[in-house]
């Protein structure tokens, strides 16, 4: 039997420094940070009334907004509010995994 893969719970720089990985945002951190957010996405300013998990089906034509990380999780970006932001769906998607 194959054992099972053990992800990677630190990242090492290239310049050799070593930190611990974020570990993904709870449910309520999340809302804790959309609820103290100006309801805004970063980077269009549209009106962001529900965070992507949240819409109820008969509100389909809500905006919802998605948290984004300044610096991706995958290059060690951390969940502190300084590295978080919302974005809108369209902006997220636009930016990617640069």
């Amino acid at each position: 039997m194959a054992q099972p893969r053990r992800r990677a719970e630190f990242f090492v720089r290239p310049d050799g420094v070593c930190f611990q990985k974020a570990r993904p945002l709870r449910e309520w951190e999340r809302h804790q940070f959309f609820e103290a957010s100006n309801k805004a996405c970063a980077t269009c300013g549209r009106e962001i009334r529900s965070l992507g998990r949240d819409i109820p089906p008969y509100r389909a034509e809500w905006s919802y907004g998605q948290i984004d990380h300044l610096l991706a999780r995958s290059r060690g970006g951390q969940n502190d509010p300084a590295n978080l932001r919302i974005l809108c769906v369209s902006c997220n998607a636009s930016k990617g995994a640069k």
